[in-house]
């Protein structure tokens, strides 16, 4: 079964001028992707320092997982062994995030569908890969995730949760 990881994307939510009032917002987003289903928050976007900061703060008040994005061993070696780890990179104990270039990835073999790895869509990757507005990001969410789905990943990884769910709901529906 696909788990569903909301993505916090921190490009999208270090707005404001004060560090306080970014991190603040970002607390926000965290626990409403845990309540709009997520399994897990996957931190990503801004600097590793930033993402960690959010991470040691988040780690044990969330009754779901939440992990930063790393790029490097020595990065990963400062996450709590007990919660996955994402990364773009190939590194061992960690889960190869796929960020997709186009659509092809649903139909090549290049992408390895196993409990290593994870599709990372961020919302400009979506409409970059349909090359659409953001009027149409929940739908086009809710297809990639069905679509995911039926090829049997493991984790779906993006910003809009609900609509991954409903995406994943079809998915069980038609299989």
């Amino acid at each position: 079964m696909i788990k569903i990881i909301g993505l916090l994307n921190l490009k999208h939510l270090f707005i404001y001028e004060e560090d306080n009032a970014n991190f603040e917002n970002a607390i926000n987003a965290s626990y409403k992707l845990s309540e709009d289903g997520a399994n897990g928050v996957l931190i990503y976007g801004s600097t590793f320092e930033n993402r960690l900061k959010l991470f040691q703060y988040l780690k044990d008040k969330m009754d779901i997982f939440v992990t930063p994005l790393v790029k490097t061993e020595k990065q990963a070696k400062l996450i709590t062994p007990r919660v996955p780890i994402f990364s773009e990179n190939k590194l061992d104990h960690t889960i190869k995030a796929i960020v997709p270039k186009n659509l092809n990835f649903l139909n090549s073999s290049i992408y390895k569908r196993d409990k290593k790895s994870a599709i990372l869509l961020s919302d400009e990757c979506i409409l970059r890969l349909f090359h659409t507005s953001i009027d149409f990001l929940p739908e086009f969410s809710a297809l990639l995730s069905n679509k995911i789905c039926e090829k049997g990943y493991s984790y779906i990884t993006l910003e809009r949760v609900l609509s991954a769910r409903k995406g994943t709901e079809f998915c069980k529906k038609i299989l």
